[in-house]
C-alpha cells in the first residue's frame, strides 16, 4: 500500500482537446479514466486503488478560463473540482476582493463540502486558465463515508489549506508589500508547470489588495536583482532561492507547517534563447495516520 500511495507522477497523461470552460468531458464508463498515477492532482494521485475506484466513475474532465468563478460566496456547492492545471485564487469578498488562499495542482475547490458544509462565505476564481475534474459533492461524500483512506486524505488537505489561509492573514498583516510578492509569485510557481507566471500587475494587486504602483515598484526591485524577469502580462521566476529571501520567512514558514501534501521545491533553470525553462519533479508526501 506504501508504493502505491508513493507512485511517480511521471508519464502524465497528454492534456485532451480544449474545450469550452465549463464543459463537462465525462469518463463514466469508458474505461479510458487515467489511473491515479498518471493525474497531475496531487490528492487523486495520493489515492489507493480502493479510493480511486470509487471517485472514477464520477469524474468528470473540465476546462478553466481565467477568472471564471468555480464558487460562489454563500451559494449551494454543487461540485467539487480537482485542480490538474492551472491556478485558482480562494477570495474573500467584503469592500473588495481579498485573496486568503491559492490552489493548484496540489488540491481541490470545495473544502467546505469535504468538512460537512453546503456551501462557503469564500469565492473561488481562476487566476490562470488549465483544466481538471470535477465530481458532485453528494458522490464525493458517499465515496469518503465509504473510504477511511480518501477521508483522511481529504481532511489533511483541508487541514492544510486552513493553515495556508492563516499564513496568509498572518504575511498581510507583518510582511512588507514586497515580501508578500515574493510570497505569492513562489506559491504560485510551485503550482504551475514551468517558471512563467502568466499574470498582470493589476491582477497581482487585486490578489494582495495593495495598490498597483506598489506591486509595479516591488516586482521592479525583485528584477533589478535578477530574481525575476517581466515579460507583457507575465513574470518569469529566475532565483527562487533569491525570492525565498526577499520572503523574509513568510514563504518558508508556510513549507514548514503548511499540511500533509507538499510540493519537492529542487528544479533546474536554464536559459534557452532568452526563455527560461525549469525542469522540476512533483513529489507527494500523504500522512494518512
Amino acid at each position: 500500500m506504501a508504493g502505491e500511495r508513493g507512485r511517480s507522477l511521471e508519464n502524465l497523461q497528454k492534456p485532451p482537446k480544449r474545450r469550452r470552460a465549463g464543459e463537462a468531458s465525462n469518463y463514466r464508463g469508458n474505461g479510458r479514466m487515467p489511473s491515479s498515477s498518471q493525474h497531475r492532482n496531487h490528492l487523486i494521485a495520493a489515492l489507493p486503488l480502493e479510493g480511486c475506484a470509487l471517485l472514477r466513475p464520477h469524474l468528470e474532465r473540465v476546462d478553466f478560463e481565467s477568472r471564471q468563478i468555480l464558487e460562489k460566496p454563500d451559494r449551494r456547492i454543487r461540485h467539487a473540482y480537482f485542480i490538474e492545471r492551472g491556478l485558482v485564487s480562494i477570495n474573500a469578498i467584503g469592500a473588495r476582493r481579498l485573496e486568503v488562499a491559492v490552489v493548484g495542482c496540489e488540491g481541490m475547490i470545495g473544502v467546505a463540502a469535504v468538512l460537512g458544509s453546503d456551501r462557503s462565505p469564500l469565492e473561488a476564481l481562476v487566476r490562470v486558465e488549465g483544466d481538471g475534474f470535477r465530481i458532485d459533492v453528494d458522490e464525493l461524500k458517499s465515496a469518503m463515508e465509504k473510504s477511511r483512506a480518501l477521508r483522511q486524505i481529504l481532511l489533511n488537505y483541508a487541514h492544510g489549506f486552513m493553515l495556508q489561509t492563516a499564513h496568509t492573514a498572518l504575511c498581510y498583516g507583518t510582511s512588507k508589500v514586497e515580501e508578500r510578492v515574493a510570497r505569492w509569485l513562489l506559491l504560485a510557481d510551485d503550482r504551475l508547470d514551468n517558471n512563467e507566471i502568466p499574470l498582470t500587475h493589476q491582477a497581482l494587486s487585486e490578489i494582495l489588495g495593495v495598490r498597483r504602483a506598489s506591486v509595479t515598484v516591488a516586482l521592479q526591485q525583485l528584477e533589478q536583482r535578477r530574481l525575476i524577469f517581466l515579460g507583457r502580462s507575465k513574470i518569469f521566476v529566475s532565483d527562487r532561492n533569491g525570492l525565498e529571501r526577499s520572503a523574509n520567512g513568510a514563504y518558508e514558514a508556510q513549507v514548514q507547517k503548511g499540511g500533509a501534501l507538499s510540493l519537492d521545491r529542487s528544479r533546474t533553470i536554464t536559459s534557452n534563447g532568452g526563455h527560461l525553462r525549469r525542469q522540476r519533479v512533483l513529489h507527494k508526501r500523504v500522512s494518512l495516520s
